[in-house]
């Protein structure tokens, strides 16, 4: 994996490596985790905000149940069709 070095602050750095000491873990790992625990807050708050709308959630949990209760014979016969350059 390739690297890079980036810029910031002395006292956000000596945060960071508090933080990461903390968790025994390097400062690359530690900015991994924390993105990575962003990304799922998103997600859960994505998933608040359609939780609150019942119009939005009955269409989830409907397109959801098309998609699980969906063959696969069904599956394979329409990729078959949507890509004909494959077919054998």
């Amino acid at each position: 994996m390739a690297m890079t070095t980036i810029r910031v602050e002395t006292e956000l750095r000596d945060r960071l490596a508090a933080q990461a000491a903390a968790n025994g873990r390097s400062l690359g790992a530690e900015l991994r985790a924390m993105m990575d625990e962003m990304m799922w807050q998103g997600i859960e708050a994505g998933y608040r905000r359609l939780a609150a709308s019942r119009e939005e959630m009955a269409a989830y949990q409907a397109e959801a149940a098309e998609w699980t209760s969906a063959g696969l014979g069904d599956l394979a016969s329409t990729a078959a069709d949507e890509y004909p350059e494959y077919n054998s």
